[in-house]
């Protein structure tokens, strides 16, 4: 259709407007499709490529979310650690300082 009508000089609404005015609008009608079918052409690789980003960004959420947890776990291991050590270290002077009183 592109090739056949739009490279035509005579394809225009005013000129086909002039001849029928009930095709008139038909030409504009038909104008606005072809222009739509291309930008959804341009646009569909857009979509896929941004439906992946979404696909990716969700698998880095969710591993980021692993991550927060296993640090987390981490670091009250490590906190509960240095208060046993310290407890190990302090406790046993505590109760001799506490009975020898």
């Amino acid at each position: 259709m592109r090739t056949q009508y739009l490279t035509n000089p005579d394809f225009t609404y005013e000129k086909v407007n002039r001849a029928s005015v009930a095709c008139g609008p038909m030409v504009k009608w038909a104008i606005a499709q072809l222009g739509y079918a291309d930008m959804i052409r341009r646009v569909e690789p857009l979509r896929n490529e941004m439906r992946s980003l979404e696909k990716s960004a969700e698998v880095a959420k969710v591993k980021s979310e692993q991550v927060d947890k296993v640090l987390l776990c981490t670091c009250f291991c490590l906190y509960f650690s240095r208060i046993s050590i310290f407890y190990d270290l302090i406790f046993p002077f505590y109760v001799f300082a506490f009975l020898c009183s």
